[in-house]
């Protein structure tokens, strides 16, 4: 993900998860180009993918969750990921600051939530053969 996924942190701004448009200067530049044009977030999906995901949503327990399992994973190589890192705050380059892993766990969740709910929405607009064909 050319490390764009955590650039605000475990969260992020909301545009941080806006899910399937890129990060905010594509974004920028897409508006230059094309100022009457917004992001059109994507609406198939492979259904091996999506049921994975849900596997691991926000309906499933919490230890099958996105967010623990890479935790878990995370802790059996031992290799520092998050410890060492300084994001920026909301809407500033600074204050720079530091998270603790656990939100990093939950900000995995939040966006599997997020995205299984972007999923949803586009059943329910186009229909599921057409968001979750047979076929890809």
């Amino acid at each position: 993900d050319m490390g764009l996924a955590f650039n605000h942190g475990p969260m992020g701004r909301d545009s941080c998860l806006d899910l399937l448009c890129g990060p905010d200067t594509w974004k920028e530049n897409s508006k230059k180009l094309y100022p009457n044009s917004s992001c059109k977030k994507i609406c198939k999906f492979r259904n091996d993918t999506v049921n994975i995901l849900k596997s691991m949503g926000p309906d499933a327990p919490p230890e099958k969750r996105l967010g623990y399992l890479t935790k878990q994973e995370i802790e059996k190589e031992g290799s520092p990921v998050f410890e060492f890192n300084i994001y920026y705050s909301i809407n500033s380059r600074y204050p720079k600051r530091r998270y603790i892993n656990e939100d990093f766990y939950k900000g995995l969740d939040k966006r599997v939530e997020k995205f299984l709910a972007h999923v949803d929405e586009c059943i329910k607009n186009h229909g599921i053969e057409h968001v979750l064909p047979n076929k890809f």
